[in-house]
């Protein structure tokens, strides 16, 4: 078994821009299903000397901010249906496969913090298999 820090180190050799954002993004669904990531993980899948050219049309993924605000306030306050209502809508059709990494982490922390971890579970085992290719 490799562990984290091997892991990273197969993950991110040679990454571009693209192939660290999807580490990151495993990251970041390890860390909403409350695993703890060292902060020496979260800087290294940013660090611009590990990273190989990054196209120039590259933006980071953005999510509705009524929506997170909402997804924030209703699960802060453990409003369980409002919470699940935007976690929904902020996955989209698209569902946890197809929304960025950062989103799907957010939604599944949400959904945690009410109460819903089979279904925050369910919500990243998805997203993390679609990241793993």
């Amino acid at each position: 078994m490799l562990g984290l820090a091997g892991w990273l180190d197969e993950s991110l050799r040679g990454a571009d821009l693209e192939a660290r954002a999807q580490v990151a993004g495993q990251l970041a669904l390890l860390q909403a299903m409350g695993l703890a990531v060292p902060e020496e993980a979260w800087r290294r899948t940013a660090d611009p000397e590990e990273m190989a050219p990054t196209p120039a049309d590259a933006r980071p993924p953005t999510a509705d901010p009524a929506l997170w605000q909402r997804l924030a306030e209703a699960s802060a306050d453990r409003r369980v249906g409002e919470t699940a209502l935007a976690a929904l809508l902020l996955l989209g059709n698209a569902g946890p496969a197809g929304t960025p990494p950062a989103v799907v982490a957010r939604v599944v922390g949400a959904l945690r913090a009410v109460g819903l971890d089979s279904d925050a579970r369910a919500i990243a085992r998805e997203a993390a298999a679609a990241l793993a290719g």
